[in-house]
């Protein structure tokens, strides 16, 4: 009986991860993604989330677990949410033409600063969170890295982006993961120049 009992409660056990599951697949169909994987990681477009059962804990990665955009509890409506939040107001933040005048602002600045004709990527974000006094505009890892890739076509005209070195991928300072495509293919990129024109 207590073997009975056991294997019982195993199989609810999985049939409400199975639920979860499906459900979850249901809700990013009807935000026109479409989902892959198996559990702990799911990936769906640009993104990864990883759910954890035993924790009740859910993580949402910008690629395959790259740039980390948020965590929290693991419910259906708290991944939804944040997804929304992350692909819709992002972008209603900042437009296109605010965003690249921010990045040529603040590569100027440091060109300025630095004879080197290509600057670290990473020293743009840093540069434009420094100065959030002033311009109240800031950006995580994972949110930079998005409008870049959303504002790519518009962005490459004017800058070239380098694709980091295995010695430059040591540390995360040196380097910054940006999808390459809507499917979640990507690479990481180390250094931003401008081109000439």
């Amino acid at each position: 009986l207590l073997i009975k009992n056991f294997d019982d409660s195993q199989t609810n056990s999985e049939n409400l991860k199975f639920g979860f599951i499906n459900t979850l697949e249901k809700k990013l169909n009807d935000m026109g993604f479409k989902m892959s994987g198996h559990l702990p990681d799911f990936k769906t477009s640009i993104f990864t989330i990883e759910i954890n059962f035993n924790s009740l804990n859910s993580v949402i990665w910008l690629g395959p677990k790259q740039e980390k955009i948020n965590s929290g509890i693991l419910t259906i409506q708290s991944i939804i949410e944040n997804l929304k939040n992350f692909c819709e107001k992002l972008p209603q933040k900042i437009n296109e033409n605010s965003f690249l005048k921010i990045i040529h602002e603040n590569y100027s600045i440091i060109n300025n600063e630095e004879y080197d004709d290509k600057k670290p990527l990473n020293s743009i974000l840093n540069k434009i969170n420094e100065n959030y006094i002033k311009t109240k505009i800031k950006f995580s890892r994972a949110e930079f890295s998005y409008l870049l890739f959303k504002y790519s076509s518009e962005l490459l005209k004017s800058f070239k982006l380098t694709v980091a070195t295995r010695s430059n991928t040591r540390q995360r300072q040196d380097f910054l993961w940006i999808p390459d495509d809507a499917d979640g293919n990507g690479s990481a990129y180390s250094y931003i120049q401008l081109k000439e024109n």
